[in-house]
């Protein structure tokens, strides 16, 4: 992020009228804090960035995610599972998804409930040790 982008950004929600609907964080240490103010993440990746931790983080807080089908993103949240996943670079796709959410269309409070199932089974410390120490163990055999 430059300055020019976050100027440009905050002149689009000024013109939207939504700048006082925003709370400008910017970087913060306290991760699980910010997602706790929230409902529902919405990362809108164009390509692929691996597997994004800040999708780990937000199932690990029970927060569902609208997300792009792209790389790593679908490995972690399953649509209609832990969130709903839409094509990259379709807005209209990313708006439908997230109001299917906050209409109540798509239960939220399953989403929640599957996406830390969903992070402990698969992606906590614990199941990722899990996951290498197997791999170490079919190496000996």
């Amino acid at each position: 992020e430059t300055p020019e982008y976050e100027r440009d950004v905050k002149e689009l929600a000024a013109r939207l009228g939504i700048e006082g609907s925003i709370e400008w964080v910017g970087f913060t240490q306290n991760v699980p804090a910010q997602l706790a103010k929230m409902d529902l993440l919405i990362v809108p990746s164009l390509f692929g960035e691996g597997l994004p931790m800040v999708v780990l983080e937000a199932m690990a807080a029970g927060l569902p995610v609208v997300g792009t089908q792209v790389e790593g993103v679908p490995e972690a949240i399953r649509s209609g599972h832990e969130g709903l996943l839409v094509p990259p670079s379709d807005a209209a796709a990313l708006a439908e998804a997230t109001r299917r959410i906050v209409s109540g269309e798509v239960d939220w409070q399953s989403l929640r409930k599957n996406a830390a199932s969903r992070h402990a089974e698969h992606f906590s410390d614990r199941a990722m040790a899990a996951g290498v120490a197997e791999v170490y163990r079919r190496i000996r055999e």
